[in-house]
């Protein structure tokens, strides 16, 4: 095995380790010999996903709704940053064996085609690894990011349909207003791509 490989192997492993100033350690390396790479981390810690940063009313200090997806285990939060500045994230939700991606959010620089790809691809990612046998993507549009993810998704050709889904949790999703919406007798059905 050659030096590399072996840091490289290394360095996978110490990934997996759930020990805080080991991730931490990682990323300061993640900044110095790939500044430009989009890394996607996991956290159901609130104070990693900033409202102001991120162009959004769900995070802390603009609103406490994120404390209903750190409670909820259904809900998983992914943050994507560049270097050592996060330019949006995902809010994910699992019920059964399908995964919905309720929300995309994320500053003016989240907002590109190049981002959304690896954005997507991660998400789809985390969904099969996970064992969700579909994806679906919310369309309820209230945000910029949002409103941009969307088209994103249309222009990779992504079919729209409805997918049955209860959506019980006391946590905000913005599936839920299209629900309120729908004009059907099953209330538990959802917009998705």
């Amino acid at each position: 095995m050659t030096k590399k490989k072996a840091i490289e192997r290394a360095y996978e492993i110490l990934k997996k380790i759930e020990d805080e100033p080991i991730r931490k350690v990682l990323a300061v390396a993640d900044n110095i010999i790939q500044p430009n790479v989009v890394r996607a981390v996991e956290s159901k810690n609130p104070l990693d996903y900033d409202g102001i940063v991120q162009k959004t009313q769900i995070y802390l200090p603009n609103s406490k709704r994120i404390i209903g997806y750190v409670k909820d285990t259904r809900f998983v939060l992914v943050r994507y940053d560049v270097g050592d500045t996060t330019l949006g994230s995902a809010i994910r939700y699992r019920e059964g064996n399908t995964l919905l991606v309720d929300a995309v959010e994320g500053n003016e620089k989240f907002r590109k085609d190049e981002i959304f790809e690896v954005v997507y691809r991660d998400l789809v990612e985390r969904a099969i690894e996970g064992g969700a046998e579909k994806i679906v993507f919310n369309i309820e549009v209230d945000t910029e990011t949002l409103r941009k993810f969307v088209e994103f998704l249309g222009r990779k050709g992504l079919k729209e349909g409805r997918v049955k889904m209860n959506l019980e949790t006391e946590a905000y999703l913005r599936a839920k207003k299209v629900k309120e919406r729908l004009p059907m007798e099953s209330t538990d059905m959802i917009l998705t791509w």
